[in-house]
């Protein structure tokens, strides 16, 4: 929602959290201090 509030994300209608950029959400989540790891696999 403070994505949406903030104006980083927006669309009309109504999406999953795969239509967003994820970048924004990664830095807010490393903001808060909630850890978060990527793993490559292949």
């Amino acid at each position: 929602m403070e994505l949406m509030a903030a104006g980083t994300w927006r669309n009309a209608g109504v999406l999953g959290p795969e239509a967003f950029d994820p970048v924004p959400f990664l830095d807010l989540l490393t903001a808060y201090g909630s850890p978060w790891h990527q793993r490559e696999l292949g």
